[in-house]
């Protein structure tokens, strides 16, 4: 057991509202999965995250756990099996989109959206009175839109809105990335892995938000990923040409090698040119589908931001263009993920077309 999940057991009989900020792959997506018992305890719950790909990860691993298979189910575009689909979200544990949640929430039964008449009842009901957890929400907008930063601001509003529209359900917000200024927003307890001195938990702090960190040594992944930094390099390579610095680290490094760019166009022009596999955010539904289960058995691929919102995958390089650093955090997080390792992160800069390079990015 680590110390932030040992606290967050404690936490949540005392709280209906909480926050929970842990480092990406500390498992915060896989908390009640390996906590079947609070399912039972505390009665119907909603899990939202941000991807449909994450949905069919952690819905096909919770349906292994013999205690919970027969109580968890799923809601979004695509199906994974038709046991399991819930379009009214009427398993004892559901996990969704947040799209789809979000649309049930407010009285649009997401099932019946093309119909003429609705059933909007069933949905609303169990979606306002389960309890939630938003996970990594605000990373939807990790898909290729014009502009990113409306988009952003649209996500959180919402989220704020059902947060506290749900006074009476427990709600659990988990992130490795929101700012502390958006928390405030929500006005809720909340739990950090860090220690006193982070600059994080004294920034939490002057915004005046109610914060419990934690740090202990002993923790598992804590006394794994302290020597992080001897162990993982980070290089910031201002070029003059992107794809010259890309095809020049891809040939001199070894092992796997993940390539994020901030642009759909770029990733496919890229990748026609190194000749190799990629994704990104304007995929169909199932082509996304396959080509994120594709990233766990290629040793090299380009993609834009959809793989930084809890996709887990692990790589032993990391080629990124520059990213706001909640980006850049989740991106990091694709590499050393499993077990810490020597590892590189080139942070890519245009030193010609900075504004072009980055324009997009939310």
């Amino acid at each position: 057991m680590r110390v932030g999940h040992e606290l967050l057991l404690e936490e949540i009989p005392r709280n209906n509202e909480l926050i929970v900020i842990f480092p990406t792959g500390y498992g915060k997506t896989s908390f009640f999965q390996h906590n079947a018992h609070l399912i039972e305890r505390m009665g119907k719950t909603v899990h939202v995250l941000p991807l449909q790909s994450i949905v069919h990860d952690l819905f096909t691993k919770m349906s292994k756990v013999e205690v919970l298979k027969n109580k968890v189910g799923y809601q979004m575009h695509m199906s994974i099996t038709k046991e399991g689909k819930r379009p009214f979200l009427s398993k004892k544990y559901m996990i969704t989109t947040i799209d789809s949640y979000s649309l049930n929430f407010y009285g649009i039964p997401v099932y019946e959206i093309y119909r003429s008449r609705w059933h909007s009842d069933i949905a609303f009901l169990f979606a306002r009175t389960s309890h939630l957890i938003l996970d990594e929400f605000h990373l939807i907008t990790a898909l290729d839109v014009e502009d990113a930063e409306t988009e952003y601001a649209k996500v959180v509003s919402v989220a704020e809105h059902i947060f506290k529209s749900l006074s009476n359900r427990l709600r659990i917000i988990m992130t490795a990335t929101l700012s502390p200024s958006l928390i405030k927003r929500f006005d809720a307890r909340t739990i950090v892995l860090a220690p006193n001195s982070h600059p994080y938990v004294q920034k939490l702090r002057e915004f005046n938000v109610r914060t419990l960190n934690i740090w202990n040594m002993n923790d598992d992944f804590i006394s794994e990923f302290s020597d992080y930094t001897d162990k993982v390099k980070t290089y910031l390579v201002y070029v003059d040409d992107l794809f010259s610095a890309i095809k020049k680290i891809v040939n001199d490094e070894e092992g796997k090698i993940l390539i994020i760019l901030n642009h759909a166009k770029r990733v496919e022009e890229t990748a026609e040119k190194l000749n190799l596999p990629f994704i990104h955010g304007l995929f169909g539904d199932e082509s996304k589908l396959k080509a994120t289960i594709l990233l766990t058995k290629v040793d090299k691929i380009i993609t834009s931001q959809v793989v930084e919102a809890g996709v887990d995958i692990d790589f032993d390089v990391l080629i990124t263009d520059i990213a706001p650093a909640y980006s850049l955090i989740q991106r990091v997080g694709r590499i050393s993920r499993k077990k810490l390792r020597c590892s590189k992160v080139y942070i890519l800069v245009d030193k010609n077309n900075l504004e072009k390079q980055i324009k997009g990015v939310y």
